[in-house]
């Protein structure tokens, strides 16, 4: 009874999203209620959150809030919703799912990078949202760390306001807004 349910509610959002002029997300995400979308942060000017394509190695994908307008390739991230409260992030410019970094270490724990092919407990993140007509800002806490992802604007340079998930409580930093539809 419970899938059905969970059916049943992934069906009437698809409805909804419609409704507003909301397309699902393609084929990628196949069985999925996915969307198109940006990932806006409160921390530092509302900046948009980007996936780092130009990076290499072990920062390849780093998320970073640090884009004005959201209207980028690289701004672009599907929402996934799993069931529940539980969401994936998927970027449109790499085709993978974001990653919380949970054996980094350092500076780097919990970086979030675009970088996974399949959804697991390092891609799935917990929504936590204002109750509905507040001002639609939203936490997001990691299965994999248990933490809450933070918009790291203190760090300067290529990891100014980069997302890990290192945070144990909610302020500023660890609000986004996600803007369903493309820009």
């Amino acid at each position: 009874m419970g899938n059905g349910v969970l059916h049943r509610g992934a069906i009437f959002l698809v409805l909804i999203l419609a409704a507003f002029g909301v397309a699902p997300a393609a084929a990628a995400n196949a069985g999925l209620a996915c969307f198109y979308g940006q990932l806006r942060s409160k921390a530092h000017d509302k900046y948009y959150v980007s996936v780092e394509l130009d990076y290499t190695g072990s920062s390849y994908g780093m998320l970073r809030a640090r884009s004005f307008d959201g209207k980028g390739e690289w701004e672009q991230l599907e929402m996934c919703r799993l069931g529940g409260n539980k969401v994936a992030f998927h970027s449109t410019a790499n085709g993978k799912y974001v990653s919380a970094e949970r054996d980094y270490v350092g500076t780097n724990m919990g970086m979030l990078r675009a970088r996974a092919t399949s959804i697991g407990d390092w891609e799935t993140f917990y929504e936590e949202c204002n109750a509905p007509g507040a001002d639609d800002w939203c936490a997001y806490k990691s299965k994999a760390t248990g933490y809450y992802v933070s918009a790291e604007i203190q760090n300067t340079g290529s990891n100014y306001g980069m997302l890990r998930a290192r945070g144990i409580s909610i302020a500023d930093w660890e609000m986004f807004h996600y803007y369903y539809g493309k820009p």
